[in-house]
């Protein structure tokens, strides 16, 4: 699932811009905000963002995921 890729590979604040722009609504049918992500990321165990943390591990960045995905199209 993209959106898991996406958790580990961006900051929370990257995510809640990219699921506005693309329209995307929480189960409860509101907007995401940073809090939500974060909230969302603990719950499912991922570990939250360090920048340049994977490029250093030779990981994909959050920009190169995306356009590597069907959101960078």
């Amino acid at each position: 699932m993209i959106y898991l890729q996406i958790l580990d590979a961006c900051a929370d604040k990257a995510i809640t811009s990219l699921l506005d722009r693309l329209g995307k609504t929480t189960g409860r049918q509101i907007g995401w905000t940073q809090s939500r992500v974060c909230t969302f990321r603990n719950q499912l165990d991922i570990a939250v963002y360090k920048k340049d943390e994977r490029a250093g591990r030779g990981e994909h960045t959050c920009r190169k995921r995306l356009q590597s995905s069907d959101y960078g199209q």
